[in-house]
């Protein structure tokens, strides 16, 4: 090649690189790559729900109608118009008189979109009948003794119709191998392990004699399933006593009206009144509610 060939040839390099960058820009082409096979099917159905409770995002604008990274004066422009535009409130021109170019910051790096339009699955709900199967696959799969409390239990013993979202089942060992354990169990079931529970534990032991408060639900050939008692139910509901815990125990000392099922009223009363005060009068009328509830 001539030394005039390789003199056009550079020229014409030197033309191509300054040309404006939007005229360089290549559109990008996204293969669909295909996700390696599991070897669970149920750690795959895990996966998947987890992760249809997160948000799901897609670009959009902010209040002001301006996409973030982008001064609000080029809010609307084809990208190929040239302009000024800035960087946290520095302007930057695109090409210096010199005829050297310099790079536009917010333009030639990717830019951050404001995500504002999202989509989120509602949460998911366990009714009796599911339950009740995650209970007999407990008890083949977790090992010793373990309480249902909260919603699960309301569900699974005196209110056919409850439904919740989350599991409340503690391990009486109160041992992090367990939560493990459940966590794993939560996969082997397909369901999130969010919507499994083996923190409430905290509120039980606050409870003196708790030990003494356990029914067996569910016996499995390896691990054991308790519920609380009528009156542990009710001490575990009574700080809170949100409407929902209100309904459960309206619910349950009505079925243990019908059932004859013992329960300490006085107990339960005595700590209902050595409540602290409160300020939110509709709790204080939940308190006045339960505590007539008791009396009758």
């Amino acid at each position: 090649m001539s030394w005039g060939s390789l003199l056009q040839a550079s020229e014409n390099s030197r033309q191509v690189l300054e040309r404006d960058p939007a005229q360089l820009e290549v559109p990008p082409v996204v293969e669909c790559v295909l996700p390696s096979p599991r070897d669970h099917v149920d750690g795959i159905l895990a996966e998947l729900r987890r992760e249809a409770l997160r948000p799901v995002v897609v670009p959009g604008e902010d209040e002001r109608r301006e996409r973030l990274g982008v001064s609000p004066r080029r809010a609307g422009r084809d990208r190929g118009t040239r302009g000024t535009c800035d960087l946290a409130g520095v302007a930057s021109h695109p090409r210096a008189r010199d005829g050297q170019r310099k790079a536009a910051i917010s333009e030639d790096l990717p830019r951050i979109v404001h995500l504002s339009n999202v989509t989120t699955m509602a949460p998911l709900g366990f009714d009796r009948a599911r339950i009740q199967a995650l209970l007999t696959l407990a008890g083949e799969r977790l090992d010793g003794e373990w309480l249902l409390i909260g919603g699960g239990a309301a569900a699974a013993w005196f209110s056919p119709g409850r439904t919740t979202e989350d599991i409340d089942l503690i391990g009486l060992g109160g041992t992090q191998a367990e939560r493990f354990a459940l966590m794993e169990l939560a996969v082997e079931a397909a369901i999130p392990i969010e919507a499994v529970n083996s923190a409430a534990d905290f509120f039980v032991r606050r409870v003196a004699g708790w030990r003494d408060e356990l029914v067996v639900l569910h016996r499995g050939s390896r691990a054991t399933i308790f519920r609380p008692t009528a009156t542990l139910f009710v001490l575990l509901k009574l700080h809170r006593l949100s409407a929902v815990d209100l309904d459960d125990c309206l619910a349950l000392l009505d079925h243990c009206g019908r059932s004859h099922e013992t329960l300490d009223r006085g107990r339960m009363r005595a700590s209902l009144e050595a409540l602290p005060s409160s300020d939110d009068l509709a709790l204080c009328e939940r308190r006045a509610q339960l505590l007539e509830a008791i009396h009758s």
